[in-house]
């Protein structure tokens, strides 16, 4: 039997490509392949649900520890003896296990980059970081067999160009399990109705709460959008150490009262179905899988220009700037235009354009 590493992941519930490889390795028979997962920090929950299949769960030492980790890695190599191991990457810095892997005889080494910048609010030392990160990517290219993006960009942030115009490079589409998101009139009233949102025009967005998914923009947007919307509500799905940063920005706006802080919620599929349009600000993004689950529930889609053209799979989606001296009244231009949006079923959309989870199998990417 095949025996596949694949990694890093949180807790199987901090994010979209946490989902993403799960949901796919649920749809794959534990018969075939023997799959086993890293982490930086065991969760329990996360220990227990992988067991029931006959995965293991192995803990190893973050960038922090970079000696650490290598050792952490060398270990797991010698005493597991994987045919392939999967990285899941946003940064170059993360060459250690790939060197390991190599090292240790694995003969499948895949590379999967699901970013393009870092995720760091302090402007210098996210330089210092980027400055890095480009010095290690000829380090990290050399450890290689496969290189996945989610983008194109994804993968030019990550591999040099020789390996994103090589055969071994694969963009590889972040699919959704799309029965979830499609559109519920339901689901909506009943949610509206929970969260007093009945006669609102609710802008929303689901996203950890860091430097990358830009809440700070949103909240100007919002506070001018309220100026011209008096009904205007902002919903915000999720938490992240920016979070109690942003309550406290709101209070300080006077928009408390507006703006809806509900956090980390396992149903924020359904969150979508409350809302009346999509938020997507980003200062970065590999691809956006939220803004994919966004218009698979027939919402309309204000992206930032950062966000990779690749997430656009309908016709549901705007892209603005974020650094231009207008761009907080464009987007309020823009929010105020979309009041009245019909929502309709995207499902053949989505579908076509091949980010229907049930056409992926995880057997074909190791």
């Amino acid at each position: 039997m095949q025996q596949v590493l694949i990694g890093a992941i949180m807790d199987g519930n901090a994010g979209g490509i946490d989902r993403y490889i799960l949901n796919l390795y649920h749809r794959t028979s534990s018969g075939e392949i023997q799959f086993d997962f890293f982490t930086n920090k065991i969760s329990e929950p996360l220990r227990e649900m992988l067991a029931t299949r006959n995965s293991q769960l192995f803990e190893i030492a973050n960038l922090m520890h970079p000696l650490q980790q290598y050792k952490d890695f060398k270990a797991l190599f010698q005493q597991k003896k994987y045919d392939t191991a999967y990285f899941n990457l946003s940064t170059a810095l993360g060459f250690l296990g790939p060197m390991a892997a190599k090292k240790c005889g694995v003969k499948k080494i895949v590379i999967h980059s699901h970013t393009t910048d870092c995720d760091i609010a302090n402007p210098y030392k996210r330089k210092l970081m980027t400055v890095l990160h480009k010095a290690c990517r000829k380090i990290l290219y050399r450890y290689a067999t496969d290189f996945y993006a989610c983008s194109k960009e994804a993968g030019e942030w990550m591999f040099p160009a020789a390996a994103v115009s090589g055969n071994s490079f694969r963009i590889v589409k972040n699919a959704i399990e799309l029965e979830h998101f499609v559109f519920d009139g339901n689901i909506r009233t009943k949610l509206r109705k929970e969260l007093c949102l009945d006669d609102a025009y609710v802008i929303g967005h689901i996203g950890n709460f860091v430097y990358q998914k830009n809440h700070l923009f949103l909240l100007d947007v919002f506070q001018k959008l309220c100026q011209k919307l008096p009904n205007a509500k902002l919903l915000l799905v999720g938490d992240g150490p920016l979070y109690a940063d942003m309550q406290d920005k709101a209070m300080q706006m006077h928009l408390q009262d507006k703006i809806l802080f509900v956090g980390r919620r396992p149903n924020a599929n359904e969150y979508l179905q409350a809302m009346d349009v999509f938020a997507f600000p980003s200062n970065f993004e590999g691809l956006g899988i939220v803004a994919v689950e966004a218009q698979a529930a027939g919402l309309p889609c204000v992206c930032s220009t950062q966000v990779p053209k690749e997430a656009c799979v309908t016709d549901l989606c705007t892209f603005l700037p974020i650094d231009t001296d207008d761009a907080l009244q464009i987007w309020t231009d823009r929010l105020i235009g979309l009041q009245g949006t019909v929502r309709n079923n995207m499902s053949d959309a989505i579908t076509a354009a091949g980010y229907n989870i049930q056409k992926q199998e995880l057997k074909h990417l190791v």
